[in-house]
C-alpha cells in the first residue's frame, strides 16, 4: 500500500478524492439547474441529493463512515477534519443564504436567525445521517430525511412540500 501512498493522510485524501463527498459536491454546483427554484426548493434539493448519494452511492457512504467512525482526528489526520468542517461550515453559509431570502420573501420577522437556523438543520440532518450509518441503513435516509427536513422547514414558517 504504501508503494502508492506515502502515509495514511495521502491514501485518505485518495480515497476522498475518488469518493468526492455530496457535500463537495452541493458546494460546487453539482446540482444543475437548483439556481432557478426558490430558495426552499433549493435548500430541500440540496438535502435530499446528499440522501440519495449516501444511500444509494457505496463508496460515498464508506467515506462517511470511515470519517466520522473510524479515524481519530489527531496527528496527521487533523487534516481529515479540517476539511470536513470545512465543507461542513460551507454548506451552512449556503443554507443560511437561502434562508435569509426565504425569510425576506416572507416579510417577516423570523423565529431564529438564518444563521442559527442553519446551523439547525444541518445538524439535524447530521444526526440523521449519524443514526442511520449506525444502524447501517436500517431505516430509509430519504424518506426520513425528507419528513424530518419538512417538518424543520414548516416549524420556521416556511412551506417545504418538495422533495425530489
Amino acid at each position: 500500500m504504501y508503494w502508492h501512498f506515502k502515509d495514511k493522510l495521502d491514501l485518505f485524501d485518495a480515497m476522498m478524492q475518488r469518493a468526492t463527498l455530496p457535500i463537495e459536491q452541493v458546494l460546487e454546483g453539482g446540482q444543475q439547474g437548483s439556481e432557478s427554484q426558490s430558495p426552499v426548493g433549493r435548500i430541500v434539493r440540496r438535502l435530499a441529493f446528499i440522501a440519495h448519494a449516501v444511500s444509494t452511492d457505496e463508496r460515498v457512504r464508506r467515506v462517511f463512515e470511515i470519517v466520522m467512525f473510524k479515524i481519530e482526528h489527531v496527528g496527521e489526520m487533523v487534516a481529515v477534519q479540517q476539511r470536513w468542517v470545512l465543507g461542513v461550515d460551507r454548506f451552512i453559509s449556503l443554507l443560511e443564504q437561502d434562508l435569509a431570502m426565504a425569510y425576506e420573501e416572507l416579510d417577516a420577522v423570523p423565529a431564529l436567525s438564518a444563521g442559527l437556523a442553519a446551523k439547525g438543520l444541518q445538524v439535524l440532518f447530521d444526526g440523521l445521517l449519524h443514526a442511520w450509518l449506525l444502524r447501517q441503513g436500517s431505516f430509509s435516509l430519504e424518506d426520513e430525511g425528507r419528513q424530518l427536513v419538512q417538518f424543520y422547514l414548516r416549524g420556521l414558517g416556511l412551506a417545504a412540500d418538495v422533495w425530489s
